[in-house]
């Protein structure tokens, strides 16, 4: 949670500004920084004075690529791959997204079919992934982390192509329309924005049913003749 809040804030915050956002006392909101701080997720900053007395003492999240051993190896050749993909083809955008469709078809269809299925496996695809989505209240999602952040603003056609065609493809793979799906990398202050086709609206049990051949509304005019 704290890390959550923490990845949120724009450049850095002090121990007093999370506080406030997640409601906690500020020893409690300390003690887990120091934690996160230890596990290499977190740097301490001192931040800039102002007036008489110590700067606070600021904090900020490491990103995935930095924190985590595994995820810089992984970082580093999907930075190059992107690289030779963006010099060497033609078409570097439809290939990226080929490629993405190729990982979506690996991963294979779990659950029903249709948008809303659809969706709620993708988010847990990308969460998996370390993308962190945050669904917003007109229906986008807000992908605050990239485990492969370095590589993607140095070559955003290749690398959120490739994350592109995933999310199209386990759309395909769900019989949702995977035409509406979109990304646009960097969109917002600390996040790219997927946007994903609305669920399939359920039924207004206040509206008229259908009631099938031979209901009063569907019978031919009577004749009286």
């Amino acid at each position: 949670m704290v890390l959550d809040a923490l990845g949120a804030a724009p450049g850095s915050a002090t121990v007093h500004q999370l506080a406030a956002t997640l409601g906690q006392h500020t020893n409690t909101v300390r003690e887990h920084l120091d934690a996160l701080v230890e596990l290499g997720l977190a740097s301490r900053l001192r931040g800039t004075p102002v007036g008489r007395g110590r700067p606070a003492i600021r904090y900020a999240a490491i990103p995935p690529e930095r924190s985590r051993p595994q995820l810089r190896e992984y970082a580093t050749l999907a930075s190059v791959l992107a690289e030779q993909l963006a010099a060497s083809s033609h078409d570097p955008a439809g290939e990226a997204i080929a490629a993405g469709h190729c990982w979506g078809e690996a991963l294979g269809t779990s659950g029903p079919d249709g948008s809303a299925a659809a969706r709620a496996r993708t988010l847990s695809i990308l969460n998996n992934l370390g993308f962190d989505p945050v669904q917003r209240p007109d229906g986008s999602v807000d992908l605050r982390s990239c485990p492969l952040l370095a590589a993607a603003r140095a070559n955003p056609t290749v690398v959120c192509g490739v994350h592109l065609g995933l999310v199209q493809s386990l759309y395909r793979g769900h019989e949702a329309p995977a035409q509406e799906v979109g990304l646009d990398p960097f969109a917002r202050v600390g996040a790219c924005v997927l946007r994903l086709p609305p669920p399939e609206r359920s039924p207004d049990p206040t509206s008229d049913k259908d009631e099938g051949p031979g209901t009063p509304a569907e019978l031919p005019p009577a004749d009286f003749g």
